[in-house]
């Protein structure tokens, strides 16, 4: 992946690219949440982060209502593979981060060089002339590519603070835009970096 940079004039600036891809349309790797390879099956049994009698530091299997504080529910660096991949201050979006891209932002359904997706331009003072796209690459279930060409599914380093099977990610398809999901971290979804 580059490691360019996007300034739309946010807290954060995005990369131009999906980690792991070497260009804005394609999907780059799919990961966990909070692992820091790739895999060929996402699945439960061999998530990293997720048994039903240990507790791990982002919780165990059946952990869900209100979160016990002593898991941590936002990533740390030594777990997030954009960090570990680009290092410096690149990292998974936080909560933050997404709200600012949604909030102060237009959203156009589009295609780049064949694929589907989101062209996001600033609408911030200054920055309304920049932009970066976000390809439909879908998720990874088990082994299978769901929904790709069709809908978006990206990361945030934050769990879902009513259920910590679940970790947040902002969707999207042609008609519906998803700020939060909640979606199962054993899930492969892509990453786009951003760096402060």
């Amino acid at each position: 992946m580059k490691d360019e940079s996007v300034d739309l004039g946010l807290s954060s600036k995005y990369a131009t690219c999906n980690l792991g891809a070497s260009s804005p349309e394609e999907s780059g790797e799919y990961y966990a949440w909070g692992e820091t390879d790739s895999r060929t099956i996402y699945n439960k049994e061999n998530y990293r982060w997720f048994t039903e009698r240990t507790e791990t530091k982002y919780g165990r299997d059946g952990d869900c209502s209100r979160l016990d504080p002593m898991i941590k529910t936002t990533l740390d660096p030594e777990d997030d593979v954009a960090h570990i991949r680009l290092g410096g201050s690149w990292r998974i979006p936080n909560l933050r981060d997404i709200a600012e891209l949604h909030e102060k932002c237009s959203w156009r359904w589009t295609r780049r060089n064949g694929m589907k997706g989101y062209l996001i331009t600033s609408e911030v003072e200054g920055y309304t002339d920049r932009s970066i796209f976000l390809p439909a690459v879908g998720f990874i279930s088990q082994t299978n590519i769901v929904n790709y060409g069709h809908s978006g599914y990206y990361w945030t380093s934050e769990l879902y603070n009513q259920n910590a099977k679940h970790a947040i990610a902002t969707v999207f398809d042609r008609t519906i835009l998803i700020k939060y999901l909640p979606n199962q971290r054993y899930a492969g979804l892509t990453i786009r970096p951003v760096c402060d």
